[in-house]
This record gives structure tokens, C-alpha cells and sequence, in this order.
């Protein structure tokens, strides 16, 4: 026989069984905490360097990129106000730090205005009916299982990773404007180089052409020396071109008038910046685990770690606290009629059968967590592979340096007496055409070596992530 008594906990025992759960689950979420990434993860920087320091070689500061050179400075501080490629990493840091203040756990309120004024056909002089609504509706997620703290942790993971690639790009960018500014000053002494070649040439054709008419030269000897004179002119047209097309590839990358860029590099025509020697004792894995890139991956790795809890957690009840209030009036005639009214509670979403869509994006997020640790990782042995080559090419500088200038001094003096004796009948055209030709190529190989010198030291700058200092 049922119980007739008016207690209502005996009338509702489902009613108290819903609000004792909801309590528990209420309560749980505060005991859940969004999980860290598992330990281990963090790619590991080597020890010890493999490639050997050089004992007086050159470690590129940031200061060097603003006083070594007047023109240098200019030009890069055009690069950060009009650079096509900087100026659009900004844009997109911009509009992640924009999405990434989106709170997607904070209450949610709208409200609702509405007025409608009808008549009706018939009858014939029906009265005006006016309908007049206000609503305001309000919820909030009480965070069960730490999905929206999870999302707010990603979000502003990428935001922080969107800031780190900005400065990537700003320093790649520096990087290549400054090795863009060293390969130009090296052409353009290579072009001086080649216009003083080109005269000697054009002055040892035309002697030749004098002794060949006074009998002092056979033909085959003036012939050979004027085909060396036309190939000394067309190797200085060629270093033109090349000139001019460095030029066209500065202006691409800073963004910068040509005319503008012209005049800004005039001053310091064919001079290659001297930057200061420093003794480089160390570089410690820490500088380059704070390269730019690196931190920008480690972040799109954390933050795709968190969409995976997200995701996860999106698979468990959801439970949300909802508010409603409500003006409503009616007007008919002259009539009139007011009412307001609310409502309040909390709504449970249970997730039964989707089909396994639910599982599908877990699953996916795994994944997508899976290849952006690898992406980290990647980054991370490309850095330290950098790093060993940049060492590699400083340790080598300074002796390929002495070596390649007691090559050209002991050509120079060959030379000279080459041409001595070709002078006095006592060498040949042949002999003078060889000579000139190494002693040009040991000239050409020594400008070369004095710009790999200090775009050794670019890389070496960029390979650390642009803030290292010596030891």
C-alpha cells in the first residue's frame, strides 16, 4: 500500500537523486585539473658540441647589426618598418592574440527586443495588435572535466606561439638582409676588381699589338692576350649584371625604394663591414633552446596537446547553468495586457550515440598532438645541426683566411715578374695569361673568404636564435 504521507522527499526520490548528482558532479569539477604533457616530451639539446670552438673566432651580437655599418643599420631598420613578409607575420600574430581573447567558459548573455504590430483582414475593421518582447537569456558551463580550461590553455599557447614565429621571422629576415648586404659589398668589390683586371688586360693587348707590328710579338701571342682582354671585359659586364641583380633582391626583401636604396648604399660602396673579433668559449644549449622557432614549436605542441584533452573531455557530460527573463506585453484595441517571467537551472548534456564523432575527434586530436611534438622535435635537431655547422665554418675561417693570403701574396710577386720578363722577351703570352689567371682567382678567393668569414658569423647568430652572448 503506498504511503499517503504529504513529506515530499518520500513523493521525489528521483528529484533527489538528480540534485545529489548534480552536486557530486558540480563538486568533481573542481577537483579536475586540466592534465600536463607527460614528462619527457622537451627535445634534448647536446652537452657538448661536437664541432670544435675556435679559439679567437667571431660570436655575432645584436649590436653588431645596428653599429658595425651606418648603411646596415638604415637598412634594416627599413626591413622592420615596410617589410612585405614582417609586416604580414605581425598581421597574423595579430589576429591569433585577437582569437585567443575569446573566454570560451565565460558566462554567455543575449538579449532579445521584439515589437510586431498586425491586423487582420477580417474581420472587416479589425483592431491593431501590437506584441512587444524582452528577453534576456544567460549561461554559464560549470567545467566538469576541464574542457574549457583546456581550451583556454590552447588558445593562448598558440597566441604565445604566434608571438615566438613573429620574432622567427624577424630574424630570419634580418639575417637575410644583412647576408644580401654582405654578398652586394663583396660584389661590388669583385666588380672593382674586375674593371682594374680589365684595364691591365686592355693595356697589355694594346703593347702587344706594338710589339707584334714592330716584330717583337707573333700574331698567335697578340691574338692570345687580346682574347684575354675581351674575356676580362666580359667577366666585368657579367659582375655587373650580378650587381644589379642584387640590388633588385635587396629591394624585394626590404621592401625599400630602389632609388632610396641606391643612395642609402652609395657611402659605403665595396666596404665590407668590420665587426669586432670575440673569443668564443661556449654556447650553451639554453641560448638555443630559446631560438625563436624552437620556442614557436614547443608552444604549437602544447597547445595541441590541450586541444587533444579538450577533446577528450568533450566526450563526458556537460553540465550548464541557464537563466532566462522575460517581458512580454499585448495590445488589442485599447486593451492591454503585461506579464514578465523567468527561469532558472541546470542542464546536463549527455552524450549517448553520435556516431562516433565524438571519438573520431579525440582520436584525431592524438594525432594531431603526435606530429606536432615530431614537428618539435624536427626543429629542435635542425637547430642543433645549424648550430655544429656554424662552428664547423668559424673553426675553419681564420686558417683558410692565412692561407689564401700567402696564396695571393706569393702569386702577386710571380705575377710582377712575369711581366718583367714578357716585357723583355724573356716570357711568353702564354706564361703572362696563366699567371694573371691565378693571381686572379686567388684575388677572387680571398674576397670570397672575407664575406663567408662574416656570413659565418650571421649564421652562427641566426643558429643560437639571435640572443646569444659570449661566455
Amino acid at each position: 500500500m503506498p504511503d499517503p504521507s504529504p513529506n515530499p522527499r518520500a513523493r521525489a526520490p528521483g528529484a533527489r537523486l538528480a540534485l545529489a548528482a548534480a552536486a557530486s558532479l558540480l563538486l568533481g569539477a573542481c577537483a579536475v585539473q586540466a592534465p600536463t604533457p607527460p614528462a619527457g616530451t622537451a627535445p634534448a639539446m647536446p652537452a657538448v658540441w661536437q664541432a670544435p670552438l675556435p679559439a679567437d673566432g667571431v660570436a655575432a651580437l645584436p649590436e653588431w647589426l645596428q653599429s658595425s655599418d651606418p648603411v646596415l643599420r638604415a637598412v634594416l631598420e627599413a626591413v622592420q618598418a615596410q617589410a612585405p613578409s614582417l609586416q604580414q607575420a605581425v598581421a597574423r600574430r595579430d589576429e591569433i592574440r585577437a582569437l585567443a581573447g575569446v573566454d570560451p567558459g565565460g558566462p554567455r548573455v543575449q538579449g532579445l527586443a521584439q515589437l510586431q504590430r498586425t491586423r487582420a483582414v477580417l474581420p472587416a475593421n479589425s483592431p491593431v495588435l501590437s506584441q512587444g518582447l524582452t528577453q534576456i537569456d544567460a549561461s554559464w558551463e560549470l567545467d566538469l572535466f576541464a574542457r574549457v580550461r583546456q581550451q583556454s590553455q590552447a588558445l593562448a599557447r598558440r597566441a604565445e606561439a604566434a608571438q615566438w614565429e613573429l620574432q622567427a621571422v624577424r630574424l630570419s629576415l634580418m639575417v637575410e638582409v644583412a647576408q644580401l648586404y654582405l654578398t652586394l659589398r663583396s660584389a661590388e668589390q669583385a666588380q672593382a676588381l674586375a674593371l682594374e683586371e680589365e684595364g691591365i688586360t686592355e693595356r697589355l693587348a694594346a703593347q702587344a699589338a706594338q710589339r707584334q707590328r714592330a716584330g717583337l710579338e707573333t700574331p698567335a701571342q697578340q691574338a692570345l692576350l687580346a682574347g684575354v682582354a675581351a674575356e676580362s671585359r666580359q667577366r666585368r659586364l657579367a659582375q655587373q649584371l650580378e650587381l644589379e641583380a642584387l640590388h633588385k633582391a635587396l629591394v624585394a626583401a626590404t621592401g625599400m625604394d630602389e632609388a632610396l636604396l641606391r643612395r642609402q648604399l652609395a657611402p659605403g660602396r665595396g666596404q665590407l663591414p668590420s665587426w669586432p673579433a670575440l673569443a668564443l668559449r661556449a654556447v650553451p644549449a639554453e641560448a638555443v633552446q630559446l631560438r625563436p622557432d624552437l620556442m614557436a614549436a614547443r608552444m604549437q605542441a602544447l597547445a595541441a596537446w590541450s586541444e587533444a584533452g579538450a577533446a577528450q573531455a568533450a566526450r563526458y557530460p556537460q553540465l550548464q547553468l541557464l537563466g532566462s527573463i522575460s517581458v512580454a506585453g499585448v495590445k488589442l484595441g485599447s486593451e492591454r495586457d503585461e506579464s514578465r517571467g523567468w527561469s532558472l537551472g541546470p542542464q546536463l548534456s549527455l552524450p549517448l550515440l553520435d556516431g562516433g564523432a565524438r571519438r573520431a575527434e579525440a582520436e584525431a586530436a592524438q594525432a594531431r598532438w603526435r606530429q606536432a611534438e615530431a614537428a618539435w622535435r624536427g626543429t629542435a635537431l635542425q637547430a642543433v645541426r645549424e648550430v655544429e655547422e656554424a662552428l664547423l665554418r668559424l673553426a675553419a675561417q681564420q686558417a683558410r683566411v692565412e692561407a689564401a693570403q700567402a696564396s695571393l701574396a706569393s702569386y702577386e710577386k710571380a705575377l710582377k715578374g712575369t711581366e718583367q720578363r714578357w716585357r723583355h722577351g724573356l716570357a711568353s703570352a702564354s706564361e703572362l695569361d696563366e699567371q694573371r689567371r691565378l693571381t686572379l682567382a686567388a684575388r677572387s678567393l680571398q674576397l670570397q673568404l672575407q664575406r663567408e668569414g662574416l656570413s659565418a658569423c650571421l649564421s652562427l647568430y641566426k643558429a643560437v636564435g639571435g640572443g646569444f652572448k659570449p661566455a
